[in-house]
């Protein structure tokens, strides 16, 4: 609810939604009434009264101090990673991270690979491959990484060959039958 919750004092500044490669940041102008540490049992407290009735009338909101709560909540029971609150000088930031997508049990299996510093595209293919024992194609891997632009095909085959080389994956198959499968020596743990 950064609509309701921002700080209208500074009229210059915007709500800020930031999309980096590892993480969303939402961004409000103004900091948190109630101190970061108490966040998730604090009380009801808006600097916008006005603004959250009509929200609770149109019935967006309940006003009852259960926002926080209810992300962490619902991004648990998904088994994603919890998100993070901070200050950032007169802002409030809410970041969840991209690996938040992918279920907590995976992360702990990707976390064996850390040493290959492997990029967004490259673990999402690894996660794919894990439940997927029928391996993952050129055209697969562009799906799972929303990669739509003209070349596109040229760069995850160049990626899916990184993964090859360093011995994550195995290459089956020539031309347009090509797939790549987990390398069972590449793994210390599997579904």
């Amino acid at each position: 609810m950064s609509i309701a919750h921002r700080d209208y004092s500074t009229h210059n500044s915007r709500i800020q939604v930031d999309i980096y490669s590892d993480r969303i940041e939402f961004s409000n102008p103004g900091r948190s009434l109630v101190p970061l540490e108490y966040i998730e049992t604090a009380h009801s407290e808006t600097g916008n009264p006005l603004l959250m009735n009509f929200l609770r009338d149109l019935e967006i909101t309940e006003q009852r101090a259960r926002g926080i709560r209810t992300i962490k909540s619902s991004l648990k029971i998904a088994g994603l990673a919890e998100p993070t609150f901070e200050h950032k000088g007169d802002w409030f930031v809410a970041t969840i991270f991209s690996t938040a997508f992918i279920k907590s049990d995976d992360q702990v299996w990707l976390s064996q690979f850390a040493v290959y510093k492997l990029k967004e595209r490259h673990l999402n293919a690894m996660v794919y491959v894990l439940h997927n024992h029928n391996g993952i194609t050129n055209e697969i891997y562009r799906d799972i990484n929303n990669m739509i632009n003209v070349r596109d095909d040229i760069r995850a085959t160049k990626e899916l060959a990184r993964l090859t080389k360093i011995g994550l994956l195995i290459k089956k198959g020539k031309f347009r039958y090509t797939k790549y499968v987990l390398n069972p020596k590449s793994s210390l743990k599997t579904d």
